[in-house]
């Protein structure tokens, strides 16, 4: 008879027990100018901001709020680094946002970091921005704050003053983004700094900065959200464009373009396999927000719903419910191409809530807000639906530093409501060098599960999965739902 195997037990074994001590990682960045020069330069900065701001014309400001820029040094890119100890110092101060910056490396601070790059020939280097908005009594208490005796103030506000390297106004190249150099005029969205103005102020705002430049303020769409951004569709023409750069509550501008559904890739009939045999519905839910479905399909029939009352209310179309069809089919089934067309599909490991969003009331001129007024309404009325997918997106490349309603949206939801968000990234890969980044709303920050990838090369496909075939590059990783579940979009035909 084997040996039993030996357990052996520790005695005193608490004796050994020590509290684990978390020890700093890394040297805090180098201070870029000691407090004296960084309190002269940041001084001078603020009063020729607030000199700036008083000189803009009285359309382009409000006169009991401005919104200056503090710049962090590059070396403190990090969240961290934001001047908490500032704002705690001088609660007139708030902070309303960031983003980055650029500027040419020699003209920042020449700490050890920023000489290396030099010596690497890197002409531009990033830094953070902070947006704080105040009105001209909080900014000169500032300054009152930054003229006391050094001695009388706190390490972490020295710190952070020497942290600081420049604190300005906003210029039109960092607030107009996006827009070719042949654009004369299109729909654009708006995005305004949070601000103690109410909606109807800020729209008062624009209406009177747009007036005389034919600006079409009926079909304009205004999304407000509390205390956050302020975000506005409208179709703006050259001169109305020119017209709101410099203003100072506006903190981005870039075109909003969406040229409908793109073509599903692959053959228009499909030998789909038989649907399932089983009527077994899965409890399992993902929601849909598409063009509708064909609920008579029968590969969607059991295993698929609409709900029309959280739906649009528009006409259903055609080409819309083509594509909602397709992506649900790819939720359910995953990829099918090489599937054996005689043999009855497995049901399905989920079932999906199909929620219409398009066609929109004017196809002509869809900027999507009124998918985000569906899709802001639906999450928190479909409560058992804790996961949604979203196959379709403006067209245009996220740019580093700008936010779009679509985004925000997503990312408010997925805190307020917990819920989880599979978004494409677009398609416009191939359409030139600009256009190879991920588009609106895929930047999402508070999401965790994966997005849909849309690979524009064939190749690339194969490389990232080794069984994807050429003509069916659209992917997509329901992890959180199925663990291993990979989708493309093949029309399934009965």
């Amino acid at each position: 008879m084997p040996e039993p195997q030996r357990r052996l037990i520790l005695a005193n074994g608490e004796k050994y027990i020590a509290e684990v001590e978390k020890k700093p990682r890394g040297r805090p960045p180098e201070l870029p100018r000691v407090y004296s020069a960084a309190r002269d330069l940041v001084k001078g900065e603020i009063t020729t901001a607030l000199e700036k701001f008083a000189a803009l014309p009285a359309r382009k400001r409000f006169d009991d709020e401005a919104v200056l820029c503090l710049r962090l040094h590059p070396d403190m890119m990090a969240k961290t680094y934001d001047p908490a100890g500032l704002f705690g110092m001088v609660r007139d101060l708030e902070n309303v946002g960031s983003r980055n910056y650029r500027m040419p490396t020699a003209e920042v601070a020449q700490t050890k970091r920023i000489r290396k790059q030099l010596e690497q020939h890197l002409q531009t280097v990033t830094g953070r921005m902070v947006f704080i908005r105040s009105n001209d009594a909080g900014f000169r208490r500032l300054l009152r704050m930054i003229d006391r005796p050094e001695r009388e103030l706190n390490d972490v506000f020295r710190r952070e003053i020497q942290s600081i390297e420049k604190f300005d106004l906003l210029t039109a190249n960092e607030q107009l983004l996006g827009f070719p150099p042949n654009w004369r005029e299109g729909r654009v969205e708006l995005v305004l700094h949070p601000s103690r103005h109410s909606e109807e102020e800020q729209t008062h705002f624009l209406r009177a900065l747009f007036r005389g430049h034919d600006v079409p303020w009926r079909k304009t769409r205004v999304a407000p959200y509390p205390d956050g951004p302020i975000f506005i569709s409208c179709h703006l023409n050259h001169a109305a464009l020119n017209e709101i750069a410099g203003a100072n509550p506006l903190r981005t501008a870039h075109p909003l373009v969406f040229g409908g559904f793109e073509d599903l890739r692959g053959a228009p009939k499909f030998p789909a396999p038989p649907p399932p045999v089983t009527s077994t519905r899965s409890t399992i839910k993902v929601g849909v927000f598409d063009g509708g479905i064909d609920a008579t399909h029968p590969h969607l029939r059991g295993h698929a719903e609409q709900d029309d009352g959280l739906s649009i209310k528009t006409l259903q179309d055609a080409d819309c419910i083509a594509h909602g069809t397709a992506v649900v089919g790819a939720v359910l089934y995953g990829a099918l191409n090489d599937s054996d067309t005689k043999t009855p599909l497995p049901a399905p490991a989920v079932s999906v809530v199909s929620i219409r969003v398009l066609p929109t009331s004017d196809p002509k001129d869809t900027d999507l807000y009124e998918c985000i007024d569906v899709i802001e309404a639906a999450v928190p009325a479909r409560p058992d639906v804790k996961f949604w997918n979203i196959s379709f997106g403006p067209r245009g490349p996220i740019l580093d530093d700008t936010i779009s309603r679509f985004t925000y949206a997503l990312d408010m939801l997925a805190v307020a409501h917990k819920a989880g968000f599979c978004v494409a990234v677009g398609n416009d890969g191939e359409a030139g060098p600009d256009m190879g980044r991920i588009q609106s709303p895929s930047a999402l920050v508070h999401i965790q599960s994966a997005r849909v990838r849309r690979f524009t090369h064939p190749i690339r496909a194969r490389d990232r999965a080794a069984n994807a075939p050429s003509s069916s590059p659209m992917w997509l990783h329901l992890e959180d739902v199925t663990r291993r579940l990979f989708i493309s979009l093949p029309l399934l035909q009965a």
